[in-house]
């Protein structure tokens, strides 16, 4: 019996197995199509997460105070015949900062000069007299006192003429100038504040919410516009806190030595030490990508792109500290990472060299 039937049944069934074959045919060559043009590898630049030491710092932008800052009064009374400083002038101690007019304590100190030197040939005179019994020895006794009281006031008179010169009492920077020229100042008239430089006190403000992670003698490193290629060290002497109108803030405190140029007045950057990990996982920031799960790397095995969860912790100069997720000796997609998915097919260079 034949089961295609009739004839016209059989070349029914001939036209199908035809196009059956065709078909079939048709989707092999297709599939071996799509398996020769698949989707493309993402070219990424690799890079190996690394076992290193960490540090834990807050940096704050502060100024330079002279913990001294003593007012520089008149001694003699007179016009003020010449200024010479300004304010945040920059001086030494014992380096004239303005001038008295001192014409009338030039004609004292004469006088007095004048005075104790007759009173000295006169006292030359008597005791030669003495000796020859001609006076008595209380009135020798008597010039003597006159001597003495004359070369005081002579001493009196040097002092003054010498106070007609305000000088610096210490090295520093002229915080106020309180007179200028032609002014009439009286002894103890305040005529400069000077802020001293050889010992700085350095404020650091930081905002009050992270202020309990500040403790007196942690290690500061700061660093100065003034003089770019020096950094120092020092310590955390102080934690005051500071309320304003706008805000609440600490102002930390660093009392040091001059390192030398370092003025009053002058910016600062200051890093403070909060914590130091001996080894942590560190990975170049472009490494870790943000997804709807969380933060994620990529670990390349082969030619291939794994998705791997991670934990960050501190972010410091284009470095992220991995705290969970990495051992620290693995490869990882860094440029081109956030166009990877779990499984994707990759292919890497080089961070060094740019080579395949």
């Amino acid at each position: 019996m034949d089961i295609f039937g009739s004839g016209r049944n059989r070349r029914m069934a001939a036209a199908l197995c035809a196009a059956a074959l065709l078909l079939s045919a048709g989707c092999k060559k297709k599939e071996a199509s799509q398996a020769g043009n698949g989707p493309r590898p993402v070219p990424v630049i690799a890079m190996k997460a690394e076992l290193r030491p960490v540090e834990i710092r807050e940096e704050s932008v502060g100024y330079i105070e002279g913990p001294e800052a003593p007012a520089v009064s008149a001694e003699v009374g007179g016009r003020v015949s010449a200024v010479l400083v300004d304010n945040g002038a920059a001086v030494r101690a014992g380096e004239a900062l303005a001038r008295i007019d001192d014409g009338d304590l030039k004609l004292r100190h004469e006088a007095a000069l004048a005075a104790a030197s007759n009173a000295e040939k006169n006292i030359s005179r008597l005791r030669n007299l003495f000796a020859e019994k001609v006076i008595p020895e209380s009135q020798l006794d008597d010039a003597q006192t006159q001597l003495t009281a004359l070369r005081s006031q002579l001493a009196a008179a040097t002092r003054d003429l010498k106070r007609a010169t305000i000088t610096a009492p210490l090295d520093g920077k002229v915080q106020s100038r309180l007179v200028a020229e032609g002014d009439y100042v009286n002894p103890g008239k305040p005529m400069f504040v000077i802020a001293g430089s050889n010992r700085l006190q350095i404020h650091l403000p930081f905002p009050e919410s992270i202020a309990r992670r500040f403790a007196a003698g942690q290690a500061v490193r700061i660093t100065s516009p003034t003089t770019p290629d020096t950094v120092i060290e020092g310590k955390i002497s102080e934690i005051r806190p500071v309320i304003t109108a706008g805000s609440r803030s600490i102002d930390v405190i660093v009392n040091r030595d001059n390192p030398g140029g370092w003025m009053p007045g002058a910016s600062v950057t200051g890093s403070v030490l909060l914590d130091f990990r001996k080894t942590a996982v560190v990975v170049p920031a472009l490494c870790v990508v943000l997804r709807p799960s969380g933060e994620v790397v990529y670990t390349i095995t082969g030619n291939t792109a794994h998705a791997v969860p991670v934990k960050t912790g501190e972010r410091q100069g284009g470095m992220v500290e991995i705290t969970s997720g990495l051992k620290g000796d693995e490869t990882l997609a860094a440029d081109g990472a956030s166009y990877l998915a779990d499984g994707a097919a990759v292919k890497t260079a080089s961070a060094a060299d740019g080579s395949k």
